[in-house]
Formats: C-alpha cells, structure tokens, sequence
C-alpha cells in the first residue's frame, strides 16, 4: 500500500515523500518523525488479524502502527481509553471547574528552546496557585484537580497553557463539602499565577537551567533577560474559567482528550500536501469576536518545524494529577466521596484495563474495521485469539507434575 493511497497519513506523507523535510531540526524531533514515517508500512510488518468463525477461517493481514503519542492516526485507541477512565472518577451531582492558565506569547518562546524547565515550572506555579486560593476558600481542605499541558495554536505556534479540570467540592477531616456557585476569582488567579512564574522564570535563569540560540541568543543575557520578564510581568494575564452548567462533565473530559492523545495537528485539517507546499486549515477570530475557519499554506520544511517544535521531551508528562486525584491516593479518597455521595466507587475499571482493541472499537462505533469481508464475523487480533485459546484449553497444572519439578529444580 502507497503512501499515497492512505488519506489519513498526510504527516506521514510529508515525512517519507518530500526530500530535505526532516533537516535542522533536533535528534528527538528526527527520531519522532522518523517512526512517523513508517507508521502502518512494511517496515514495522504486519499483523495477522483472523476471523472468528472457524468456517470462515479469512485471514487479513495488516500493517502495524507506530503507537507514538505524536501520531494522529495511531492515537485514537489510547484517547478511548483515558477518556472512559477519567469518566470513570467523575464525581456524580457535582459541578466541574475548567480553569485555562495561559503565558504570554514572549515567554512561550523562551518555553519553546526550554522545554522541559519552563513546562516543569508551569505545572508546578499553576500548582501552587490552585492550592494558595484552597487553602484560604476552603479552610485549608484538599482539593483535586487535573492539569493538562497544551503547547500549540491552530496555526502551529507556541501557544503554551494548561487546562486544570477541578471538581467543585473540597474534602476536609474526611467529609466533602460542595464548592459555592463559582470556584476562585479569575482575576485573583492570575495575578499570583503571575508573579510565581515570573519569579520563577528569573531563578532558572539566575540558576544556568535556560539556554538560548539562534534568534533568542540575546537572552543569555541577564540584563535583557530581566527585561524581557519585566515586561511580560507588566502585561495583564488572562486565567479563563467556567463551570460545566450547560456542559456536562463528560464533555469536558471528551474536550481535553483531543489535546492529551495528540501533536499539534490532527489529519482531518490537512487540506493538500505536495512538494510545495502543505495546506492546511486553521481557526481565526475576527475583530468582532467571532471565529471563521481559513486555511494557510506552509513550505513542508517550516511546517514540520513548527509541528516538530511540540513533541515532548522524552518521558515528560504532560497530563498531571493533584490533591485527592494523585495517584497514590486517588482511589482512597474517591471511595469516602462517592460512599457520602449514596454511590460506588469501582476503582481502576478492570473491564477497560483488560479489554482488547476490539471492545475499544465497539465503545467509540469504530466496529467496520474489524468486520471480516467475507462472512462479517469478527476479525481477532492476534492477542484475542492467544486469550481465546488459553480460555478453551487452560494450562494442565496437576500435584503430580507440580512435585516432580520441584524435586528436579531441589536436585539441581
């Protein structure tokens, strides 16, 4: 299968087709987009999918996916599956918190050649911030809340902010208290989101922890540096919040998983790729207000310069949980809400842990893929069919055979 003839693989496209489109950018960028390039080809091999009815016996082979968080195409499976998870620990009766934490565009740059030290800052002052307003709004009870790092805009610039999803209530010595109508002033928040991540952005610099090239090598400098802060400081940051009244939080957990599961730009806005140029579409806001779709053509170097520029360090987490939703402690908490809430708590939902790809299928109505052209059984993975046989035929396991090896592994 050509390249050519896979429309939903037009990154891909611009990768392995267009000579040159993988020059100057850095070894982590060229690694990414390189397994992008050979994303479902015959270099990864296939996979043997085989119909469930043992009449039908078709057998389909098909090319295996790269599974890069940076793909578009390969992404939708792991996007399932958080999201029926994260909807597994909304708390029911419960209004939810969307809290928008943006930086201005000046220090989005300094993010762009600083990566991991100034998105670690992020995290950490939007942190402290949230949990500076719990600790006076809600007599110093723990809150919970989740943060979701998003770097671009549609036009592919940094755009650097973080989504905090926040439940509307608080725990304190063990019993939950419902938030009132509105979570923490927007205003307020911004104002100390402000000053900790400029503070912040001076002592990393102070530090040696940032390092600059190219069109922002004047930064190395202390004095330009301070003032290039001085002046972000001096400009009015905008914290966007609102409650999920009119939107479930199911939605605002659909919303959030386009961003946790993929780079940039998703394939349904590619419009035209060829050696020229890369079209694409991408959203404008007028004067008004009001926001009209146009689209914008790039040469395919600058445009994968710009998709490149926001792939994650390696090993960064850029999806993070505080308070009573951390790791360590979520499920301990979440059981004492949802007891005082009259509901069960079920914890990890095994039935998605376990699942093969073919239930994921069948929950996001993806179920035509996996249907067998000849008889329209169920093609199996690999995995079901290994998992279907050892249900049929379980391991012999007897007292018998359980001591003699025993007393073989004694003997030697």
């Amino acid at each position: 299968m050509k390249a050519s003839e896979r429309p939903i693989a037009k990154i891909i496209d611009i990768c392995s087709n267009i000579p040159g489109a993988l020059e100057n950018l850095t070894y982590r960028q060229r690694d990414v987009l390189d397994r992008l390039s050979v994303c479902r080809t015959q270099y990864l091999g296939t996979m043997a999918y085989q119909c469930e009815n043992e009449e039908c016996g078709h057998v389909e082979h098909r090319f295996i996916s790269c599974k890069n968080r940076s793909c578009s195409v390969c992404s939708w499976l792991p996007r399932e599956k958080w999201k029926m998870q994260r909807e597994n620990d909304i708390i029911p009766n419960t209004q939810y918190y969307h809290n928008v934490f943006t930086i201005p565009h000046d220090m989005s740059l300094v993010a762009s050649q600083n990566q991991r030290e100034v998105q670690t800052l992020l995290f950490k002052c939007v942190d402290e911030t949230l949990k500076s307003f719990a600790e006076t709004h809600c007599k110093c009870g723990m809150i919970g809340f989740m943060l979701v790092l998003h770097t671009w805009s549609t036009r592919l610039l940094e755009h650097y902010h973080i989504h905090a999803t926040i439940p509307g209530g608080f725990l304190l010595n063990g019993i939950w208290n419902e938030m009132p109508t509105y979570l923490f002033p927007a205003k307020a928040l911004a104002q100390v989101f402000r000053a900790k991540f400029c503070s912040g952005l001076r002592k990393l610099h102070r530090q040696g922890k940032l390092r600059f090239q190219g069109y922002l090598a004047e930064l190395n400098d202390p004095a330009i540096f301070g003032r290039m802060v001085e002046a972000c400081f001096r400009k009015k940051w905008h914290v966007h919040s609102e409650v999920s009244k009119g939107r479930d939080p199911e939605k605002l957990i659909g919303y959030l998983a386009n961003y946790v599961y993929k780079t940039a730009i998703d394939h349904s806005r590619i419009e035209s790729v060829d050696d020229s140029a890369v079209e694409f579409s991408y959203r404008h806001r007028e004067e008004n207000g009001t926001e009209k779709w146009k689209k914008m053509a790039l040469a395919p170097q600058e445009f994968l310069r710009r998709f490149a520029g926001h792939v994650q360090p390696r090993m960064f987490a850029r999806i993070r949980y505080y308070g009573f939703l951390g790791g360590g402690v979520k499920n301990k908490y979440l059981a004492i809400i949802f007891k005082q809430k009259e509901s069960e708590y079920e914890g990890k939902n095994q039935k998605i842990h376990r699942s093969s790809c073919e239930n994921i299928i069948a929950e996001s109505k993806r179920m035509e893929p996996t249907k067998c052209p000849v008889c329209a059984g169920m093609l199996l993975s690999p995995w079901e069919q290994m998992r279907r046989r050892s249900a049929k035929d379980p391991p012999i396991n007897n007292d018998a055979n359980s001591n003699q090896y025993i007393q073989q592994k004694s003997c030697a």
